[in-house]
């Protein structure tokens, strides 16, 4: 927008005439390039025309055996909005709450782009070597499991950051077949505080859900002394080998909509009656501080042994190289063809065919997912500093000679979909220093600095 409004100031064009749409009718590229570029001017001649512009060949082509029209145009551009590759599969961070006396560890599960939360589960399965109808995956969100995942979701739907939790419940494919109502029931954690400084106040009150919530499988029949010894069981992982007296938390049913117990006395310990009953969430109330913060450490996902999620080896060649493949438009931006005047799914390919001096590459990390879901992708880009080589995307016999380019400054930003940050690289053209500019702070950096996961525009000048 800012260069548009400058060059809009600096426009040395007064009197605008209408122009035409050059079609290239089977014509030489460089003929109609050359055309398209000379009518171009008519209307617009300014510096920012001279150092920014550059131009690309749009060829279209109508899907449609009775038409087959194919249409070339040569159209202007003031910087490549180049994306991300699209990926085919996607590496989601699963942590799986395994059983003793096997350790809880986290996996990398490889799974298609476009398929469904089922198949991590069974990745997963394969991976941990566990069968997979004993496998539960949910989303934790603030402590609680904000959703469970299944073949009804889609795997685009589970977004970067999302800490996703496997829990493995051994039983629990021979439970659904038992003629006893079987049903997985949530557990929380929270502490008990006291409700003010006063020493001889006893009234206390509940903090928010706090650590990692766990995962029960049980039947209609299950005891509540049943569920402390599950509960015992699966805490086991998670708690120091020396334990003072009276360390284990009360077990209560916990109110999902009020957020608090819905009794006011605990689950007793030594009945063999049923406690629980589908529908209902256990929420564990912890006294002794101390424990609770040790099974807080140690059932912190990010602490177990991770693997990497993030894209290798990816590169601006690989961006600019998806900008010009040839793409099927949708049916939303279907094309009117001016021939069987349709509008067609058509297949579109974009080419270069001059390159401005002052070169501008915007890395479109922000995407539309869905109608409701926006998306930020913070995936490294390797670009170069010297020597950016456009030459293999320009079109054949167009007249441009060895399009190279050198890095002259960075537009970075951090943060994601609802804020961020933007700061700047730039280097000074009589030292070749690179100084970072972040609001009123400017300090000289080292040149490998230049290159991160924020990146977000290239500004290149073109050697001659």
């Amino acid at each position: 927008y800012l260069l548009d409004g400058l060059h809009e100031d600096l426009n040395r064009v007064k009197k605008k005439k209408p122009t035409n749409t050059v079609e290239a009718k089977g014509r030489a590229d460089h003929v109609v390039a050359e055309e398209s570029w000379k009518v171009y001017q008519l209307r617009n001649r300014s510096v920012i025309v001279d150092l920014f512009m550059g131009q690309l060949k749009s060829t279209v082509v109508c899907p449609d055996a009775n038409c087959g029209n194919v249409s070339v145009t040569f159209d202007p551009f003031m910087y490549l909005s180049v994306p991300f590759p699209r990926k085919t599969t996607r590496r989601i961070l699963v942590h799986l709450i395994d059983q003793p006396p096997k350790v809880s560890s986290s996996y990398v599960v490889v799974v298609e782009a476009n398929g469904r939360c089922d198949e991590i589960i069974s990745k997963l399965a394969e991976m941990a070597e566990i069968e997979p109808s004993e496998l539960v995956i949910g989303e934790v969100y603030k402590s609680k499991i904000y959703r469970l995942l299944g073949s009804e979701n889609p795997v685009d739907t589970v977004r970067p950051g999302d800490v996703i939790v496997a829990y493995y419940l051994p039983g629990l494919d021979a439970a659904a077949e038992d003629s006893e109502q079987s049903f997985r029931v949530p557990v929380i954690h929270t502490q008990i505080l006291k409700a003010n400084d006063d020493p001889k106040d006893d009234q206390y009150t509940f903090s928010h859900s706090i650590g990692l919530p766990l995962m029960l499988q049980i039947t209609s029949k299950t005891t509540n002394e049943e569920i402390h010894k599950k509960i015992h069981e699966s805490l086991a992982p998670f708690i120091p080998d020396k334990l003072p007296e009276r360390w284990f938390p009360e077990i209560r049913i916990y109110d999902k909509s009020a957020g608090r117990p819905e009794e006011e006395k605990p689950l007793p310990a030594n009945e063999s009656t049923p406690g629980i009953e589908p529908g209902q969430n256990i929420l564990l109330c912890w006294k002794n501080k101390e424990v609770l913060q040790h099974y807080v450490a140690a059932g912190n996902p990010k602490k177990w042994s991770t693997g990497d999620t993030e894209s290798k080896g990816l590169t601006v060649y690989d961006c600019v190289s998806q900008f010009c493949k040839e793409e099927t438009l949708s049916t939303n931006d279907a094309w009117i063809c001016p021939k069987c005047k349709k509008p067609q799914k058509a297949s579109k390919k974009l080419d270069l065919v001059r390159c401005p001096e002052i070169l501008i590459v915007h890395l479109k990390r922000f995407v539309q997912r869905s109608s409701t879901y926006r998306e930020k992708i913070s995936d490294f880009v390797d670009f170069p500093i010297k020597e950016l080589n456009l030459s293999q995307y320009i079109v054949a016999n167009s007249g441009e000679n060895d399009a190279v380019y050198d890095l002259f400054a960075v537009s970075n930003h951090m943060g994601g979909i609802h804020g961020g940050h933007y700061t700047a690289f730039a280097r000074n053209h009589v030292t070749n220093r690179w100084y970072l500019f972040d609001d009123s702070h400017t300090e000289e950096v080292n040149i490998n600095s230049v290159r991160s996961s924020a990146a977000y525009v290239l500004y290149y000048q073109r050697r001659h």
